[in-house]
């Protein structure tokens, strides 16, 4: 698969400003629109969605370094890091596998069953529509999980620690998507097979992105192989 890398310093990526430093002390980063890069020989620069984003491999030599992923989203300016996985997933498949490789499992298997047409998404987060209400799905959850009580909370609520915010309800249990299209209640925490979800009905807004009306309980998930989610957009 044919990539492009770039070794050039280019000023400006989508609406994001781009500064160039050589210190080699420090790492990347982003304040208030101005993303700041290393330059010089050694780090790799590959634009994507035709100069709207980019990603940047600080160390190239070291196949195991995690990577940054920057541009513009939307209204956004961003800069987050990335798993090693998610840069040999540009280098196998181009710029579709890789944008492939960041959507969650859980809503690539809901595509699956339901359709890829359903899916929004706002910043780092997607977002799936169930084929059952909040009373069918806690109905079902109960057949299996007798001693359990599930309930959704209503308010205001900070995603999963992010600048996004769901006005509505929130269901912040675990629960996985099985092979046949079931949403179960699950004990297991987050993890690479469990990632970073909840589910959630109402509008779900964050800073620079237009905001999502929910209609219904909504598979709310975060990127696929993002290095600290917490601290990604």
């Amino acid at each position: 698969m044919k990539t492009t890398v770039v070794k050039g310093l280019p000023r400006k990526v989508g609406l994001a400003n781009i500064i160039w430093f050589r210190r080699k002390d420090r790492l990347p980063s982003i304040h208030k629109g101005t993303i700041r890069l290393r330059g010089g020989n050694g780090p790799e620069f590959y634009p994507l969605m035709g100069g709207e984003q980019f990603l940047y491999r600080l160390y190239p030599e070291d196949q195991r370094d995690y990577i940054w992923f920057g541009g513009t989203d939307s209204k956004a300016v961003f800069l987050t890091t990335l798993k090693p996985e998610a840069f040999q997933a540009y280098l196998n498949g181009g710029e579709t596998s890789f944008y492939e490789a960041l959507k969650p499992p859980v809503i690539a298997r809901a595509e699956l069953f339901w359709g890829k047409e359903k899916t929004r998404r706002q910043g780092d987060f997607f977002v799936f529509p169930l084929p059952l209400g909040w009373h069918e799905l806690f109905s079902e959850w109960r057949k299996n999980c007798t001693n359990k009580t599930f309930h959704v909370d209503y308010g205001s609520h900070r995603i999963l620690r992010t600048r996004h915010e769901l006005y509505g309800y929130l269901f912040e249990g675990n629960f996985i998507l099985d092979g046949i299209g079931k949403l179960y209640a699950s004990n297991y925490g987050y993890s690479d097979s469990y990632p970073r979800m909840v589910l959630g009905e109402g509008t779900l807004k964050a800073p620079d992105h237009e905001p999502i009306e929910l209609k219904g309980p909504h598979i709310i998930a975060q990127a696929y192989l993002i290095h600290t989610p917490s601290d990604s957009d």
